[in-house]
């Protein structure tokens, strides 16, 4: 049912940043803490049987969650002519640790992880200027596992419908520039990876565009 007494989520940022270059190499720290009270979530809890006010029964509610705490950490490397003029790399590694710390409803959840955030995301591309009329680029993108459900329960994580699993997808992209316009080609998840988030990510997904660059 709609709880009218439902309280806004009130969150408290904090985020420190460093970058530093090395010739064509730049690289980025950056660390933060996030705390948000009265977190909006959906959890089961015990509340009044509507036959019985006595006889509580379980039920499934979007409810305020006393506090969550987020830990989390970036690494980024931005790197341009490595090895060959016109090869660039981008890579970033984050670190999240993500916890339920208050929960009066349920106290037996704190200290679980909140859902849906990996605890380990990590990508990579890259770029390579072939020549004035063709760019190729190659991403990889990686996620561990992290829980679906507020309850931490192993069998939310697992590589089948309604279940989330880790992934690591291969994209390749080509751009080719004509004077006036240019074309796209690419092969998103090349490898075919299966994974799941509640529903299936796309498989394998060729695609195609095509971009006017000049005036009218």
């Amino acid at each position: 049912g709609f709880d009218p007494s439902l309280r806004p989520e009130r969150g408290l940022d904090l985020q420190l940043t460093g970058s530093r270059r090395f010739g064509n190499v730049e690289l980025t720290l950056s660390g933060y803490r996030q705390r948000v009270e009265d977190t909006l979530f959906s959890q089961t809890i015990l509340v009044p049987g509507p036959d019985d006010p006595d006889m509580p029964v379980s039920q499934s509610l979007v409810t305020n969650i006393g506090e969550t705490r987020i830990w989390g950490a970036d690494i980024i490397l931005a790197a341009e002519d490595i090895f060959l003029d016109g090869l660039a790399l981008d890579a970033n590694i984050s670190w999240i640790d993500a916890k339920i710390t208050r929960n009066p409803l349920n106290p037996a959840l704190v200290g679980n992880r909140f859902p849906r955030v990996p605890e380990w995301r990590a990508n990579a591309s890259l770029r390579y200027a072939v020549s004035r009329a063709l760019d190729v680029a190659a991403n990889v993108r990686h996620q561990d596992t992290p829980e679906r459900n507020i309850e931490n329960n192993a069998t939310s994580r697992c590589d089948t419908f309604y279940c989330v699993s880790p992934f690591t997808f291969v994209d390749l992209k080509a751009r080719i520039h004509f004077k006036r316009f240019d074309i796209d080609l690419g092969v998103d998840n090349l490898l075919d990876e299966k994974a799941f988030v509640f529903h299936p990510y796309p498989g394998r997904t060729f695609v195609a565009g095509l971009r006017w660059t000049g005036g009218l």
